[in-house]
């Protein structure tokens, strides 16, 4: 994958469609990416096409896909050495149940 052009390469665009292709067959009521550099990709990729609309008084973003508004959580990781600590994670569980379970 190219990551600093703005071209992507065949493999990434292949990949991006059959990503796209699943969340439209899923319909999921909300979307958590908990990995820095997919956040970094699946942002890029979405806000260069108008899909991706930041709700900066919610803390979240807002994937429009056909007539509905899906909650997108871009994070990076759970666990590991470089993973966010206890507190953001709560942060993020927290923010992800309140959106889940009231309005947009």
């Amino acid at each position: 994958m190219r990551l600093h052009e703005d071209q992507w390469s065949p493999f990434a665009e292949q990949q991006f469609e059959v990503c796209e292709e699943l969340l439209a067959s899923l319909r999921p009521t909300g979307i958590v990416v908990v990995s820095a550099l997919g956040s970094t990709l699946l942002s890029k990729r979405w806000s260069e096409s108008g899909r991706l609309w930041p709700a900066e008084h919610t803390g979240k973003g807002v994937l429009r896909d056909e007539a509905r508004e899906i909650p997108v959580f871009l994070a990076s990781m759970l666990s590991g050495q470089r993973a966010m600590d206890r507190f953001s994670r709560a942060r993020l569980v927290h923010e992800v149940r309140s959106a889940l379970t009231h309005d947009l």
